[in-house]
């Protein structure tokens, strides 16, 4: 079977840690593009080389949900952008 370049691009985890997971033991060549940090991301078996984090989107994600900002209607499009523009 030929080699796949896959890159899987989302901001959190949602199932596609585990899809990953399984692509990468399939022995495709996977890329994450999340805002998890590479540390958690390998608890789910996938290598570190294999992510690319946005942790500066990750924190600012969390804040908004902490502080309860997520009501305004200007802070999920801008987190969305931002997101991915950097993918």
């Amino acid at each position: 079977m030929k080699k796949l370049k896959i890159a899987i691009v989302v901001p959190g985890r949602f199932h596609v840690f585990a899809l990953a997971n399984a692509l990468v033991r399939q022995g495709q060549d996977v890329t994450v593009f999340t805002n998890y940090p590479k540390r958690i991301v390998k608890k789910w078996g996938i290598p570190s080389e294999n992510v690319r984090s946005f942790l500066l989107h990750g924190l600012l994600y969390r804040l908004v949900r902490v502080f309860q900002l997520s009501k305004s209607s200007l802070w999920e499009p801008l987190l969305h952008r931002m997101f991915s523009s950097w993918a």
